[in-house]
């Protein structure tokens, strides 16, 4: 009896820490899915224009996100793509080269440029695919997975946000010779870990479903709309 009271107390605090975590970090993960998706919308907006205007300029912003794709990305339906997948999603965890959205103030930078690709990249390949193919592809092409995805995305920016506020504030006092508010760094970097735990665990559902339901749902909108050969645009979806 005494262990299941432990046990339970010590599920009720884990649960009081993650919705913490998110409450006080409520506003900037709005903040930061806001933004997002302006720029989903502008690359959208800008493509639709841009279709109208000069449709061979749209085939080669196809083209160039095609040429951009690495050759050597596993088959879908694998293990070595979900691992790809995974991994890469999570870079900004264990690649040297995306670490450095953790360098204080020089990182904010990169984390910034990091919004508008994703944003834009996702905004440009929902349109091309919707206005050549019908709205039904990129729906099952980036829907599926692209609702746990994004989220986890929105998440794991807050984490590198929070960290970059932090570490930033945490500097300038140490420079100003001003009082620092331990107790608050010490909840910033338990956010910092609950959220990026959190991210990890979606992305790791979200590689899942890209790798082992997406490529299905493709192949079966693709014959619905008697599209048996897609040209290529079938890589789009893996490039978001």
């Amino acid at each position: 009896m005494i262990k299941l009271e432990i046990d339970r107390n010590s599920e009720t605090s884990l649960k009081r820490y993650v919705f913490s975590a998110f409450k006080r970090n409520s506003l900037l993960i709005i903040i930061i899915s806001l933004v997002l998706f302006a720029f989903i919308y502008f690359a959208i907006y800008v493509i639709m224009i841009i279709r109208f205007l000069n449709p061979r300029l749209m085939e080669d912003f196809a083209n160039f996100i095609l040429a951009a794709y690495p050759d050597n990305v596993p088959e879908p339906e694998t293990q070595e793509f979900f691992l790809y997948i995974f991994t890469n999603n999570v870079g900004c965890y264990w690649n040297p080269i995306k670490l450095l959205v953790w360098i204080p103030l020089f990182g904010a930078s990169i984390l910034g440029l990091s919004f508008l690709l994703n944003g834009v990249i996702v905004g440009i390949v929902a349109a091309i695919l919707g206005l050549e193919h019908g709205p039904l592809l990129p729906i099952a092409g980036l829907l599926p997975h692209g609702i746990i995805e994004i989220p986890a995305f929105i998440i794991q920016w807050a984490a590198i946000s929070r960290w970059q506020i932090t570490t930033v504030t945490l500097i300038f006092n140490l420079v100003r010779g001003e009082k620092i508010d331990k107790t608050k760094v010490k909840k910033d970097l338990v956010d910092i870990l609950i959220l990026s735990i959190t991210s990890i665990f979606l992305l790791f559902i979200a590689a899942l479903i890209e790798t082992y339901i997406t490529p299905s749902l493709i192949r079966l909108v693709s014959k619905n709309i008697k599209m048996g050969d897609l040209g290529g645009s079938e890589s789009l979806f893996y490039s978001c």
